[in-house]
């Protein structure tokens, strides 16, 4: 800058004639004034060091350019914008599928393969309903247990008539003996009535075996479950 050459800024007015102030503007008003201080035979201008001393103490004096530089990055920090808060979206969440919500569940403990112990306890308890439960689980109604004894031996002792109807669909031995007793002689020995007809109407049974039951009921003063096997033979 040298001679009598002048700066002068023109502001520029907002498109409308109205409305906020404009960068433009904003830098016209903040330098204008600085340069008018500077004047057009002041090229330089003092400034202040990394001290903090100013005017001649600064051991240095500061351009026009830098004076400008200093307020127009004043002014551009003041003219920025301010973030732009976080967008929220308005759409609702996807449901959730029955897929997704089983897959969520936590995984069931394994389960140990039920036994013949589990099928008497279910027997002793009369619950014809868990000793279905414990079948469709894979236990066994034809096995034995610790002391030899088998569901239906079980059921016949309780006198459980509908346990051992199921236990005899489900395709059990109906010759098996226990302690040497057939199911028959079994029946005989608890009269279990209704039980003992059963079986002696399955034919599974020799005239020996029907006679040895008649006999055990008949000494036992079951008279009537006696005269029920001995219309078989």
């Amino acid at each position: 800058m040298a001679g009598n050459d002048r700066i002068i800024i023109e502001p520029s007015k907002p498109r409308g004639g109205k409305g906020e102030e404009t960068l433009s503007m904003k830098v016209a008003r903040h330098l204008d004034p600085i340069l008018r201080q500077v004047g057009p035979a002041s090229p330089l201008v003092e400034g202040t060091n990394n001290d903090g001393k100013q005017g001649a103490d600064a051991g240095y004096e500061e351009s026009v350019s830098e004076v400008v530089e200093r307020h127009l990055g004043h002014i551009l920090r003041q003219s920025q914008p301010p973030p732009a808060p976080a967008r929220i979206s308005s759409k609702p969440p996807a449901p959730v599928t029955e897929a997704a919500r089983r897959s969520s569940y936590p995984p069931k403990p394994f389960e140990d393969k039920p036994t013949v112990e589990d099928v008497m306890v279910a027997i002793n308890s009369y619950d014809l309903g868990k000793v279905k439960d414990l079948r469709r689980r894979g236990a066994p109604l034809d096995g034995t247990d610790s002391r030899g004894w088998t569901p239906m031996a079980t059921a016949i002792t309780k006198r459980c008539d509908n346990i051992a109807e199921y236990l005899m669909t489900q395709g059990i031995d109906l010759k098996k003996k226990i302690d040497g007793c057939s199911y028959l002689k079994l029946a005989a020995m608890n009269n279990a009535l209704w039980i003992g007809e059963q079986l002696a109407q399955s034919r599974e049974y020799t005239a020996q075996d029907m006679r040895e039951a008649a006999d055990v009921a008949r000494k036992k003063g079951y008279h009537i479950f006696a005269r029920m096997v001995e219309g078989y033979f």
